[in-house]
Order: structure tokens, then sequence, then C-alpha cells
């Protein structure tokens, strides 16, 4: 797993994330100004064309790299796909619709 981030809340959950479920990953610094910087280069571009922080991608989905960006569909995809215990994504559809309710809190 690759993750691009900046030290912004949004970036700071998908680190907690991938720290709790106990995942290797690379992350990769970007600023948390969207007009300035790597952000703004070419290759981070291909990544997310709104050129913006978090980004995820994950070489074991598919062998290109399955990119995926917006924190609460990070995080959504870390817990149901990368959780094997369910720590972070209930199994019960009550608690999940709970978990749920806080990803999607803004």
């Amino acid at each position: 797993l690759h993750v691009y981030l900046c030290l912004s809340p949004n970036a700071h959950k998908i680190s907690i994330a991938l720290n709790e479920l106990g995942l290797p990953h690379t992350v990769h610094k970007a600023s948390c100004l969207c007009d300035t910087g790597e952000q703004r280069a070419e290759a981070f571009l291909k990544l997310n064309p709104a050129g913006r922080v978090p980004v995820l991608v994950d070489h074991d989905a598919r062998p290109e790299g399955f990119v995926l960006t917006e924190s609460g569909a990070i995080l959504y995809y870390l817990a149901a796909h990368k959780d094997q215990g369910n720590r972070l994504l209930p199994a019960d559809p009550a608690g999940r619709a709970e978990a749920l309710s806080w990803v999607f809190f803004q």
C-alpha cells in the first residue's frame, strides 16, 4: 500500500486506520496546499486529477495499482477489504451502519 498524505485531519484518519490494522504501507508526504508543490506534478495528477490528498494506491488489488481518493472511501475500503478481524467495521448490520455514520461525518 502507498498512501499520499499531508498534515490534515482527513489524512490523519487514514494513518490511524493503517496503523490500527497493522498494514505495511509507504507514506508519501504532500503539501496540504492544493495549488503548489508535488500535488500539481504530472505524476500526482495521474493519481488524482483533483490534485488533493489523501490518495491510496493498492498494488495487491490490481497489478497496475488500484487508486482511491477521498478519506471516507479509503477508510471504508481498508475496513471492508483489509480488516480480517472486523476491528474497524463490525460484521453486524447495526454496528456496521453506526461505524459508517462516523466515517461519513464531516
